[in-house]
């Protein structure tokens, strides 16, 4: 049970999805089908996460930074660092709109609306 090992093979693996775009269709942890966008998939864990914590969701969430953690050994969770680069996050800001679909926090143009 070594967090700074699992922490460094952590962030490698992770590092490796961080700058994928969340209207992307790619095959990738989360999204293992490739069936929906990214960020489609993400807005879906999303509106279970905080439906779960009873926060008001009827509009969707906006403009939300997201970090990748990790646990080891039943321990509790902790960002996914590097020490050069800091916390590991997602290159893109998620937001869904109030049916849980991704769009472009920026108002930019999706390249895919669906797989």
């Amino acid at each position: 049970c070594d967090s700074t090992e699992a922490n460094a093979k952590c962030y490698l693996l992770m590092a490796q999805i961080a700058d994928d775009k969340l209207d992307s269709c790619k095959k990738t942890l989360g999204n293992l089908n490739g069936d929906d966008t990214i960020g489609n998939q993400l807005c879906g864990q999303a509106r279970r996460y905080f439906n779960q914590s009873n926060m008001d969701i009827s509009e969707g969430v906006m403009d939300k930074t997201l970090a990748f953690y990790s646990s080891t050994c039943k321990g509790s969770w902790t960002a996914v660092t590097s020490s050069q680069r800091g916390k590991l996050r997602v290159a893109e800001r998620l937001c869904c709109d109030k049916n849980w679909k991704y769009f472009k926090c920026n108002g930019g143009s999706l390249v895919n609306e669906g797989c």
